[in-house]
């Protein structure tokens, strides 16, 4: 009987639930996207492909660009999100290989880069041709906020649903 024991409680407000509601409603609106995720760390692309898979975005891992540059596939991709430190191709080089025509299904969709360096800002991935840049390590929430800059198209108000709804009701 030698221990300790401790009892949390954590007071929640209804209001955090509707906002919960609503992170989920506008993480419907991801739907129909497709992504690469190129990354040596296989945790990295497994938490990313989970993710991705929460918010109805399809995508296809690989571990280096070379693997993905000679992967057989026919899957169409709206963006890609990229390592920056990898140990044969680097972020930059991939990006500079996509520009290059390596990938025939590459059509300038946005690249996305991921590092954990914090050698360059913003501003230098823009620079280089980067759609946005993710620190790592990042949570899901600064992941969408990315994909939303990335796809402003695709974010629905949840406001704007309930007044058709109201309207076809009426």
């Amino acid at each position: 009987g030698e221990g300790s024991s401790f009892i949390l409680t954590l007071p929640l407000k209804n209001s955090e639930r509707v906002l919960s509601n609503i992170s989920s409603e506008k993480l419907n609106s991801f739907e129909g996207l497709s992504a690469v995720i190129i990354d040596d760390d296989v945790a990295m692309r497994s938490l990313l492909q989970e993710i991705f898979e929460q918010i109805n975005i399809k995508s296809q891992a690989f571990r280096s660009y070379d693997d993905f540059k000679n992967f057989d596939f026919d899957f169409d991709f709206d963006f890609i999100l990229t390592d920056i430190q990898m140990p044969k191709t680097d972020g930059f080089s991939v990006l500079k290989n996509l520009k290059n025509g390596e990938i025939i299904s590459y059509k300038n969709q946005p690249v996305i880069a991921m590092t954990g360096s914090r050698e360059h800002s913003h501003d230098f991935y823009f620079e280089k041709g980067f759609a946005e840049m993710l620190p790592k390590p990042f949570s899901k929430h600064e992941l969408i906020t990315v994909l939303e800059r990335i796809f402003p198209e695709r974010i629905h108000s949840l406001n704007a649903k309930n007044t058709e709804t109201a309207i076809d009701e009426a």
